[in-house]
This record gives C-alpha cells, sequence and structure tokens, in this order.
C-alpha cells in the first residue's frame, strides 16, 4: 500500500511540475540592452504537425546550402527614439530588426489585457509608418499551452486591380509544448508553440487578360512562433502560406481553382552572436586554443588586413554580452580569460569595423 501511495504520490508532483511550467511569460520584453542575432533558411522538411506536450521541434539538421547570406539582429529600443513615434497612439515597445546593418524595419507594440499586440510597422523606405485600423495580436501574455482564439473581422484587400472588402479571418492556438533544438548546438526548454493562421475570402469581380468574371479570392498564411522565457523575442518563427483564385460558377456551390501561388517555406531561427557566412575573414592560420579550456584561450596568427585593432566580444547562448575587449594593431597573439564564465558554449566574434567572424569557444 505505501509503495502504491509512493507512486501516486510522485506521479501528482511530475504532473505539476509539468503543468507549472507550461506557460511563457517573456520576461525580457522590452529589454533594450540585449541584441539578438537570427538566420533564416528554407524551411525543407520540418515538421511541422508535431503538437501537444512532450514535444521535441527538432530544427537542428537545416541545409547549409539553404541558409540566406544576411544576419538578422533584433533588439528592443526606447519609443521615443522609434521613427515617427507620434504617429502612433499607445505604444509600449518598440522591436528593431536589422539585417546586415543595411536596412531596418520597425514593430510598434502595446501591452493591453495582457495581450501583447502589433499597433503598426515601418520600413526605412516607406514615407511613414503603417498604422493598422485595429490591432493585431502577436500573442498573450502569459502564453499558456492550449490557449485557443478565433476572431473575424472586414479586411480591405487591393490586388490584381481589386479593391474590396473581404473577411479575414485569423485563428490562435498554443498547440505545442516542449523543447527546441536548433543548429549549432543552441536548445532551449519549455518552449510554447503559438500558431496563427489568417484567412482572407472574398468575392470580387475581374475583367483581367484570362480572367473574366466573379471569381473568389482566397490568401492564407499561418506562421508558427516558438517562445520561451530564455529570451525576450521568439526563439524561431516558421512562415508558410498561399494564394489560390477560385472561379466562381455558383457561389459557395461549384467554385474552380484557377490560380494558385504557394510561397517558400522558411524558418527564421535564433543564433547567438552570429554574424556573415562571408569567408572567415582574419583567419586562414588562425588557431583557437586550447577549446574547450578551463579558463585561458588562445589567439594566435591574427592578421589585421585592415591595419585597424580587432575588437572582440564574448556572448553566451542567450545571446548576452558577456566580455569583450580590444586587441592592438599587429598584435598577432592574444589571450583571454574565461575563468569568469560558467560551464558552456560561447561565441566569441572579431571584427575590425568592416568585417566579422564568429567562432564557438566552449568553457569546461
Amino acid at each position: 500500500m505505501k509503495a502504491i501511495f509512493t507512486t501516486f504520490f510522485a506521479l501528482i508532483c511530475v504532473f505539476s511540475h509539468i503543468s507549472a511550467q507550461q506557460a511563457v511569460n517573456l520576461p525580457l520584453l522590452g529589454n533594450t540592452d540585449i541584441e539578438y542575432h537570427f538566420r533564416t533558411a528554407a524551411a525543407g522538411d520540418i515538421d511541422l504537425e508535431l503538437t501537444g506536450p512532450g514535444v521535441v521541434w527538432d530544427f537542428s539538421q537545416i541545409d547549409p546550402d539553404s541558409i540566406f547570406p544576411e544576419i538578422e539582429m533584433q533588439s528592443y529600443i526606447d519609443p521615443a527614439d522609434a521613427p515617427m513615434i507620434d504617429l502612433v497612439d499607445g505604444v509600449d515597445f518598440v522591436l528593431r530588426n536589422e539585417k546586415d546593418g543595411v536596412s531596418s524595419d520597425y514593430t510598434y507594440l502595446r501591452m493591453l489585457d495582457n495581450r501583447l499586440e502589433v499597433l503598426a510597422t515601418f520600413d526605412e523606405f516607406d514615407p511613414e509608418p503603417l498604422v493598422l485600423p485595429e490591432p493585431i495580436l502577436l500573442m498573450p501574455l502569459p502564453l499558456e499551452f492550449g490557449f485557443e482564439e478565433t476572431e473575424t473581422t472586414e479586411f480591405f484587400l487591393d490586388f490584381m486591380e481589386i479593391a474590396d472588402t473581404f473577411e479575414l479571418t485569423n485563428e490562435y492556438s498554443a498547440d505545442g509544448y516542449g523543447t527546441l533544438l536548433l543548429p549549432n548546438d543552441v536548445a532551449f526548454d519549455n518552449v510554447i508553440r503559438f500558431r496563427a493562421k489568417s484567412s482572407i475570402s472574398g468575392l470580387a469581380d475581374v475583367e483581367e487578360g484570362d480572367i473574366q468574371g466573379t471569381v473568389r479570392l482566397v490568401v492564407d498564411q499561418t506562421t508558427y512562433i516558438y517562445v520561451c522565457d530564455d529570451l525576450g523575442v521568439p526563439a524561431a518563427t516558421v512562415e508558410t502560406g498561399e494564394l489560390t483564385i477560385f472561379l466562381v460558377i455558383i457561389p459557395d456551390v461549384l467554385e474552380t481553382p484557377i490560380f494558385n501561388v504557394p510561397t517558400p517555406v522558411e524558418i527564421t531561427y535564433f543564433q547567438p552572436g552570429e554574424t556573415s557566412t562571408e569567408e572567415e575573414y582574419f583567419l586562414s592560420d588562425l588557431r583557437i586554443f586550447p577549446n574547450p579550456s578551463a579558463d585561458i584561450v588562445n589567439l594566435e596568427n591574427l592578421e589585421f588586413t585592415s591595419g585597424n585593432p580587432i575588437d572582440w566580444s564574448v556572448y553566451d547562448m542567450k545571446g548576452r554580452l558577456v566580455q569583450a575587449g580590444e586587441i592592438p594593431v599587429f598584435q598577432a597573439n592574444y589571450r583571454i580569460d574565461l575563468s569568469a564564465q560558467k560551464t558552456g558554449i560561447y561565441n566569441l566574434i572579431l571584427t575590425d569595423g568592416e568585417k566579422s567572424s564568429s567562432y564557438k569557444v566552449k568553457k569546461k
């Protein structure tokens, strides 16, 4: 009897622990001291059907040849520093997304009644922010596994000389909870997947080329967002979508598809301290040793191709800067002391103001 009670009590404790972990609060939301680095690649054979508790989403085997060369750097900025902030009311957070230092776009967010919502977006090449007629739910906070919501609104669509009001349906669900595995040994526990599906449907009369008559336009887009408390932004995002045009013979009874365009399925995923995929720059003969190291990491045979000092930075696997310094010009050998850092994998970034390179170092 005692053994049965002990087993039963242990199961209750395990279940209670799992249940307590099935929520994400995003405590780093709005933290302006952290910069997150992301890569984008073709999604390939990623399984998007994995749902439920205890899931392991393994995205670690992304085809290296499918990785885009650009680095995306996301960071929160003070709303007062955001472009044309006076045109957007009620902003609590602004997320800046920068691609390889070339261009930036901004997302204006607010928190209202435990809902993180998008108010507006802005691209540097646009004359002003695009303020949404109604805020769009980004996710509820806390985000709890099992959350579901559906809302239907009107949406104005302007496409192929079709300008009309259509029905927009947004379906939201937190449909998975578990572990996320990313390339280069990056892993997160207690991850919740938030699925946002948007569907636009409506009838329009068209006289455009080979398309004559009444058509139904259907635009479907699904975004899968993988969120955890270790980052202030999603750890990974996968987007899918397609546009289909139906020739309407009898509305809702006989409609024939005549045009379909699927969008490429891509994944954007967190990679701490990542830099460009250009060839290593400092570095054909660079030696980094010992690696792993308990304390001192030696850099030998550094090259100063630009004639500038080399700045070095060490990031942990959550993207936080933990150490930094400068290597004087033409000092080919250098020592970095990691003794103050915890055991784990770190990204060492070397930059001379013109180009950068990234290296994995392990503290034991």
